[in-house]
């Protein structure tokens, strides 16, 4: 999942209540958690079950549940938007408030990162061992996704050199002189859009510092050529998607709106089926599907926004959506090898046609990786401000 900042870095809007209590901030926290279950959702679908078009029967009776679960890709945009929003409104501020420094600013970024994304790595590392001593002792009764799909991939990608690239956020980056493009880590493939996020961190301080006011021309035409540097190593696939995330930024400077709770909930509906529709539509046109989506976010985020001044609800509503928040990083970054790892002995072949016993099955294996990366994350995610305050003070930046 990409990553996005904390709630206690959001903007504070004028309001009796800190934004972090209010029900915006708890509806931006839902819609963190349900993107990044609809990522692991996606996965565990697409390695569980046959597509759509092979079932031998009932494709209508299932064709909304596959849909539903085919919104992997565009669960990722909605992290860049919402990224571009939090994480953008942090330099933003800095920057307002003169106390921009790239220091802590990547000393932040690289904390939040990396305190899962090296364990995910070595998890992954562990994982794709067990994965591969299996398909090559015991081809027939593997996985078919997993023998064609993600055996040359671990064949190619289980390397010291790709293990550190992906930690550098390398993947997919053709460096120069090399013949081929950095591949995502093992089976590991969610890794892509890390390393987006990573570049767009870079790549947006560089923008605002390009046009600040009372710099030097020579201090805006080093951050512009930063800029273009920076765009040209990442290469067009990368760079593409950055104005997705830009479109989180634009929230930053909409002006402040005040929206009736039924016309918010309105938009909210109108938004799930926009989101859907342009997840039905990706496979035939991905770049508009991709441009359409953010600027569905970004409106439906707008109207979120409105909420900022109401105080979150106590109970369930709360605190369901935060824990589920809490922990969509670390769910984003390991679940997949330990899936393709559980699917190589369970589900031999093809994949299974859906029904009473395989869904039960696939299900428990669903609760068992939530738990798994629940596990992981208060191991890790859980701790990041107590690390980042102990980097901060032997860096001199607390």
């Amino acid at each position: 999942m990409p990553i996005v900042q904390t709630q206690s870095n959001v903007p504070a809007p004028t309001g009796a209540i800190p934004f972090s209590k209010s029900r915006a901030s708890v509806t931006l926290d839902a819609v963190r958690g349900i993107a990044a279950l609809l990522v692991f959702t996606d996965h565990w679908r697409h390695v569980f079950f046959l597509e759509l078009h092979e079932l031998p029967a009932h494709r209508r009776l299932f064709f909304l549940p596959y849909v539903i679960t085919a919104a992997g890709h565009a669960a990722v945009v909605i992290f860049f938007v919402l990224s571009g929003f939090l994480v953008g409104g942090s330099v933003t501020r800095a920057l307002d408030r003169h106390r921009w420094s790239w220091k802590q600013y990547l000393t932040h970024r690289f904390v939040r990162l990396w305190i899962v994304l090296i364990p995910a790595l070595l998890l992954g590392v562990l994982w794709d061992h067990f994965t591969l001593r299996h398909v090559l002792r015991d081809p027939a009764h593997s996985n078919l996704f997993v023998l064609k799909a993600l055996l040359p991939e671990m064949l190619r990608s289980r390397n010291l050199p790709d293990f550190l690239a992906n930690a550098a956020f390398l993947q997919h980056i053709r460096l120069p002189l090399a013949h081929v493009l950095i591949p995502t880590f093992g089976t590991n493939g969610a890794l892509w859009s890390l390393a987006n996020e990573f570049w767009y961190y870079i790549l947006f301080p560089c923008v605002l510092l390009a046009f600040r006011k009372g710099a030097s021309l020579m201090e805006r035409a080093a951050f512009a050529l930063a800029f273009l540097l920076v765009a040209s190593f990442v290469g067009h696939a990368i760079f593409f998607l950055f104005p997705v995330w830009l479109c989180g930024v634009a929230l930053i400077y909409l002006p402040k709106i005040s929206i009736h709770p039924r016309l918010r909930a309105f938009a909210t509906i109108l938004y799930v089926i926009a989101f859907f529709l342009c997840v039905s539509i990706y496979h035939l046109k991905s770049n508009l599907s991709d441009a359409l989506l953010s600027l569905f976010t970004t409106a439906f985020l707008w109207a979120v926004l409105t909420d900022s001044t109401t105080p979150a609800p106590a109970g369930i509503k709360t605190q369901l959506p935060r824990g589920l928040a809490r922990f969509s990083y670390t769910l984003y970054l390991v679940h997949m090898p330990l899936l393709y790892l559980i699917t190589s002995f369970l589900v031999p072949g093809a994949g299974w046609t859906p029904n009473a016993r395989t869904l039960a099955i696939a299900f428990a294996v669903w609760l068992s990786i939530l738990a798994y990366a629940w596990f992981i994350a208060s191991l890790t995610e859980f701790h990041s401000d107590q690390v980042r305050s102990w980097v901060e003070r032997r860096l001199g930046l607390a």
